[in-house]
């Protein structure tokens, strides 16, 4: 089966095992991405499991035919690592739990706006 078709039983029919099979086709290069920009194996694991909640609670997102699905997924495993990283360095204690809360804010307010 097709990754978007994945996404659509994601979005449609709230499909368990249709995420299952992304993750398995897609989890192990995500977490390598993940890793290559935070290079804490815990973070790059929260990076990888953040995105696959992003993907399983708004695969709305995903909505183009011009883009596969594994771009979608690895923009979004960027975006989070990059996330972890700066916040990794800016509080040099390794507190990554604020920017996960801000991430997790910014996704509702969007799914609430028109």
């Amino acid at each position: 089966m097709p990754d978007a078709s994945l996404v659509a039983r994601i979005a449609t029919k709230r499909d368990r095992q249709a995420l299952d099979l992304l993750y398995r086709r897609h989890g192990g290069a995500l977490y390598d991405v993940a890793l290559g920009i935070v290079p804490d194996p815990v973070e790059a694991r929260r990076s990888v499991a953040w995105v696959f909640r992003q993907a399983w609670r708004t695969p709305a997102l995903f909505g183009s035919t011009l883009v596969p699905v594994s771009a979608w997924l690895v923009e979004l495993t960027r975006t989070d690592a990059c996330a972890r990283a700066r916040n990794h360095r800016s509080n040099g204690n390794g507190q990554i739990r604020q920017a996960e809360t801000s991430r997790d804010g910014v996704a509702q307010r969007r799914r609430a706006e028109p």
